[in-house]
């Protein structure tokens, strides 16, 4: 049976007397990890920084590595598998109830779209966008150890905007994967129409990828797909 965890029985593995409703790492190598699959009980943000990391998600494998991220909802299953030696991650983990308080809407974090796979998603970014949610994260550390009148409400300020900027990361990376898609689709159309004008005269790759400005590599690679496209669609 997969128990529940919440945020102090995950921390706990680790020896860490965590009291808040949320945690921040430094980003230090982590170099255990428990065996056993657990279901989470609060929200996390997790970015690669170096090295390579093997994770099983909802019964899905991932091998994810520097500048992926993987943001999760409460119930998402998540076992370890393996890890590089220079394995390093950055993790924000809170509390939903936390970060809602005095907000009207205890929906806001759904609406982010934040969880393309259910309950979470795993993105493979760049470098610069990598790099400004660390930022962030470094800034949130910052912050959350200070001891102040507003520093709680500082705290959920700077995760919401965390959040935030997530949510437009992955906007982006999607909008990007589309728009190959759309690219590939619209390749694949003018070969179609190029060979059956010019199949007489010309049987090689290279001739139609040399019209359409693209490599014969990457041509065969857009045939194959728009083959296995118009099969599955029943064309």
């Amino acid at each position: 049976m997969i128990t529940y965890e919440n945020l102090h029985d995950t921390l706990s593995f680790y020896s860490i007397d965590c009291r808040q409703s949320y945690y921040i790492s430094s980003g230090n190598p982590i170099f255990d990890f428990p065996e056993a699959p657990f279901r989470m009980d609060y929200y996390a943000l997790c970015i690669c920084t170096a090295g390579e990391i093997s994770i099983e998600i909802d019964n899905q494998k991932y091998d994810v590595d520097a500048h992926c991220f993987l943001v999760a909802a409460p119930s998402t299953i998540v076992k370890f598998l393996e890890t590089s030696k220079d394995f390093k991650m950055k993790l924000l983990f809170f509390d939903k109830n936390f970060l809602i308080k005095n907000i009207s809407n205890p929906f806001i974090i759904e609406k982010m779209n934040l969880f393309s796979s259910g309950s979470y998603s795993i993105v493979r970014t760049d470098e610069k966008n990598s790099a400004l949610l660390q930022n962030l994260l470094d800034y949130l550390r910052k912050k959350s150890r200070q001891q102040g009148k507003f520093t709680e409400e500082i705290v959920r300020t700077i995760i919401f905007n965390l959040l935030l900027e997530t949510a437009d990361i992955i906007e982006t990376e999607n909008n990007n994967v589309f728009e190959k898609e759309e690219g590939k689709k619209d390749i694949f159309l003018k070969f179609s129409q190029m060979i059956r004008d010019n199949i007489r005269q010309h049987r090689t790759v290279q001739f139609y990828a040399d019209q359409l400005f693209v490599s014969g590599k990457y041509l065969i690679e857009v045939i194959k797909k728009g083959k296995w496209q118009n099969t599955s669609s029943g064309h």
